[in-house]
């Protein structure tokens, strides 16, 4: 309390709300500057002792609203947490912000952007669907580590029962990991076209209480172009700059505006690439190495450049990724990630129980001589699909049981 007393009387800020660090206003002014206070020994001190790494003092997570980045920007990389619920492809960027939004909220201008924490966790019965999702988005923003929370908080072994943080005997979040980490690594989903910076004044930062989940330019722009938040010098803070905003980039000083077209049910990455309609319920990603259907695709036909989904199963996860380096359409190593909901046994205990992906498959390819192998989640080949191939297209039927991965190799 005299710290805040001595800042209000030192800034002219009013001392009677200086203190209320509930409430948006001069008190958001005034915890950056304690955070500030805090922070600055910390990171130079370490610095001193010649640590050379990027520091994140703290984490953008919880709900916080855009008044905390001011004291995360004076670090050298903006670390963000961000949890998912249900129902996450479904979310209407107009009126809601599922977790995507929260992740995009942190990316200061020209600072790199890591997520040490992001989960869709147990039990929420579709979390399946996050690490494609995910994963596209992040490259699409060119956001530099995501990370999930997280591999095991156990000890490694044959677990009795679930452990919401712990996804590595997960089926729901670990089968879709190599696809979603070979998209996001070797850069299947290209960066977005253009680029926008929500620049924003004093009052908007640290009075009004701005969040994605009030802030429909969040919501609407992260799953089209590459977004970033432009903070303000305030004559309050001795310590804070300026952002400078790259040249090419588009300016935007309203939080408010909708970025997709009226009547539209649909978010769409200005690539081309990577498409969500939250009315079915359903994200593509359509690359020339990373073609998937997610969400609720059971008996619909989705079509994208090299890959036809005629899947049984009501919500799903299908990826067809090239494992060569090289387009869909002339690799001849394929791999064919399914899964679906994954529920415990009786009791919450092992094994986890997985709901079977079914349905057909059709790839435009140039092989010849195509064999369909499953993969057990300990490398073990299984006994080959039945596959046809008929001017240049493969079809083969996914088994009612067995695995969540296939190979496809063609010569």
């Amino acid at each position: 309390m005299r710290g805040a007393e001595e800042f209000a009387a030192r800034t002219g800020l009013p001392k009677d709300e200086v203190w209320k660090a509930w409430l948006p206003g001069p008190s958001k002014i005034w915890l950056n500057e304690l955070e500030h206070r805090f922070n600055r020994p910390t990171l130079d001190r370490l610095r001193k002792l010649g640590v050379r790494v990027p520091i994140a003092p703290i984490n953008y997570w919880g709900g916080e609203g855009l008044y905390s980045l001011p004291s995360l920007a004076e670090s050298d990389i903006i670390d963000v947490h961000s949890y998912g619920g249900e129902e996450a492809l479904s979310a209407d960027p107009r009126r809601t912000a599922n977790y995507i939004p929260w992740i995009g909220a942190g990316q200061v201008v020209d600072k790199p952007l890591s997520i040490t924490e992001w989960n869709v966790e147990y039990p929420t019965t579709d979390r399946f669907t996050a690490p494609m999702y995910l994963a596209s988005i992040a490259s699409l923003q060119g956001w530099d580590a995501p990370m999930i929370y997280n591999y095991s908080q156990i000890p490694f072994g044959r677990p009795e029962r679930e452990d919401k943080w712990s996804t590595y005997f997960d089926p729901a979040i670990s089968a879709s990991m190599p696809a979603a980490a070979l998209a996001y690594r070797q850069g299947h989903v290209r960066p977005a076209r253009r680029e926008y910076c929500l620049d924003l004044s004093r009052e908007q930062v640290y009075l009004r209480g701005l969040d994605p989940g009030n802030s429909a330019t969040i919501r609407t722009l992260v799953e089209q172009s590459k977004l970033s938040i432009g903070l303000p010098d305030i004559p309050e803070l001795t310590w804070d700059v300026r952002s400078r905003i790259p040249k090419g980039t588009q300016i935007v000083n309203d939080p408010n505006r909708d970025f997709i077209p009226a009547g539209q049910t649909y978010v769409q990455s200005d690539t081309g690439e990577l498409r969500r309609d939250w009315q079915q319920g359903v994200q593509t990603i359509d690359t020339a190495m990373t073609q998937a259907a997610v969400g609720w695709i059971g008996g619909k036909a989705v079509r994208l450049r090299d890959v036809a989904f005629d899947i049984r199963t009501p919500k799903a996860s299908v990826t067809v990724t090239s494992l060569t380096g090289k387009p869909i359409r002339t690799s001849n190593r394929l791999l064919v990630t399914t899964v679906a909901r994954v529920v415990a046994s009786e009791g919450e205990r092992t094994p986890l129980l997985s709901e079977p992906v079914t349905g057909r498959l059709s790839l435009r390819t140039s092989g010849k001589n195509p064999r369909v192998v499953p993969i057990s989640g300990i490398g073990q080949r299984g006994t080959p699909l039945m596959a046809r191939l008929e001017k240049g297209l493969l079809t083969f039927e996914l088994p009612a049981r067995g695995t969540h991965w296939y190979e496809v190799t063609l010569k």
